[in-house]
């Protein structure tokens, strides 16, 4: 006896010698249509065994994927901080205008263009002179007031082994635009990731050896035009987990 389940099969007269199934299977005789029941239990069966097998194959290959496209890196440059560390992120709009720097200070606006649809909104982390100052996500900033003179910068996205490193000098007064972000692969000109990687952003990445790495940099922007897209970013809150 073949379970209930065999009885999508059952067969049903539709006329003068021709038979058909539940499921509208038309044209087979009645010696052909006596093992039919058996047949399609089988095949039922062995379709949800495949089935199975392939959802299982499915969730373990984006386990793998998940731990290695998201695990951090178990080693940075000095100029970083420490690589357990993480934040929390929240963006808000802010209708207050960037305040000048206080006196004798310098400004670091430090921000990421990347929009929602970035893969997963992933947290970017910040550091100076290698203690984190910060975090960002989906087109936001923040700013640090630093003392002048020569500082150096760090920046780690989500993906593995997506890390930046620059060093300029600051003086004081003044303001500046340093953007970290991801770049997709064939990133044109237009496009809402900030479009292809610059020389800048190109000198700055670091991939350890014998490593991969998706593209990603860091590149200080003319200060006119990192003061015209702050405008449409929000203003990211940050606090470490």
């Amino acid at each position: 006896m073949w379970p209930k389940t065999a009885t999508i099969c059952r067969r049903s007269a539709t006329g003068a010698g021709r038979t058909t199934n539940e499921l509208g299977i038309p044209g087979l005789d009645s010696q052909t249509w006596e093992s039919f029941p058996n047949q399609c239990w089988i095949n039922f069966v062995s379709d949800r065994k495949l089935i199975m097998k392939l959802r299982l194959f499915v969730f373990l290959l984006c386990l793998c994927f998940a731990s290695t496209a998201i695990a951090k890196e178990t080693e940075l440059p000095d100029s970083c901080g420490d690589p357990n560390t993480k934040f929390d992120v929240t963006t808000q709009n802010s209708a207050t205008a960037l305040l000048a720097p206080d006196a004798g200070k310098a400004l670091i606006v430090f921000l990421e263009p990347n929009e929602e649809a970035c893969l997963g909104c992933y947290t970017q982390r910040f550091a100076m002179d290698g203690q984190w100052v910060g975090a960002t996500k989906k087109h936001s900033y923040f700013t640090l007031q630093v003392e002048p003179g020569q500082h150096r910068f760090c920046s780690t996205g989500v993906m593995r082994n997506t890390i930046a490193i620059r060093s300029f000098e600051v003086k004081a007064g003044g303001t500046y635009f340093l953007q970290a972000r991801w770049i997709p692969h064939g990133s044109s000109a237009t496009s809402a990731y900030g479009g292809p990687m610059t020389e800048e952003e190109h000198n700055s990445q670091v991939v350890p050896g014998g490593k991969s790495a998706l593209l990603y940099g860091m590149t200080l922007l003319d200060e006119e035009k990192g003061r015209y897209l702050i405008k449409s970013y929000e203003v990211a809150e940050f606090k470490k987990k």
